[in-house]
C-alpha cells in the first residue's frame, strides 16, 4: 500500500466517523488520527520552502558577487 492510497483511506475514515453519532463512532480520539495525517499530507504534497528552492541554484560561494 502506498502513502497515498494511506492518506486517501485515512481521510475517508475520518469522513465517515465525524459524521456518525458519538456513541456509534469507532474511535473518539481524532487527533491522533488528524495529527497523522497532517504528517503524510506533508510527505505526499511536499513543497520545498524558497530557501530550499534558492539553495538549489547555484552554490553559496559566488551567488553574492
Amino acid at each position: 500500500m502506498r502513502l497515498a492510497e494511506i492518506q486517501s483511506y485515512l481521510d475517508a475514515y475520518l469522513t465517515r466517523q465525524e459524521s456518525k453519532d458519538f456513541q456509534d463512532q469507532e474511535y473518539t480520539n481524532f487527533n491522533e488520527l488528524y495529527d497523522a495525517l497532517e504528517i503524510i499530507d506533508s510527505i505526499v504534497n511536499y513543497e520545498p520552502t524558497d530557501n530550499e528552492m534558492m539553495s538549489s541554484f547555484g552554490t553559496k560561494w559566488h551567488d553574492h558577487l
